[in-house]
């Protein structure tokens, strides 16, 4: 497992996922911090070769600019894409702001991929079971429910 300030990052051999778990220190994190841990996560999902990514912004204290959300779109997701992840679950942060820019980086992510590839999944959950069953399950699209 990895540890850095504002997130923890480990790798499960059993599901093929690679769990991101953000803590509430990222209230006073910076972009350049924000890109980072991006570039790490990554960094994880290529090592590991992970067709599962669960990021935990349950804690989230951070609200994602419309910039740093198309940056993310441009350059992390597509290598994402290449390295072999098919599934990214959000555990959804409670607080609004979090909440809305976390739903929008996913709704810009899903649009990009239904795009570009078909077989990609972008889903909100309340906790990580959820996820996990969603990754082991056959469908890779969302089940369109409300957050």
């Amino acid at each position: 497992m990895d540890v850095n300030e504002f997130q923890h990052i480990g790798y499960s051999a059993e599901t093929l996922t690679v769990f991101v778990r953000v803590n509430e220190k990222t209230e006073n994190i910076e972009e350049e911090d924000v890109k980072n841990a991006q570039i790490e996560i990554l960094n994880w999902a290529k090592k590991h070769q992970t067709s599962f990514l669960l990021i935990n912004v349950r804690e989230l204290r951070y609200s994602v600019s419309p910039a740093l959300q198309d940056w993310v779109n441009q350059i992390i997701i597509p290598q994402l894409f290449d390295c072999g992840v098919t599934k990214i679950a959000y555990i959804m942060p409670t607080e609004f702001f979090e909440k809305l820019s976390i739903e929008q980086l996913g709704e810009d992510v899903q649009e990009k991929v239904e795009t570009e590839r078909i077989e990609f999944g972008v889903d909100f959950f309340d906790n990580e079971q959820e996820a996990i069953t969603w990754f082991s399950s056959k469908y890779s699209q969302p089940q369109k429910k409300e957050i």
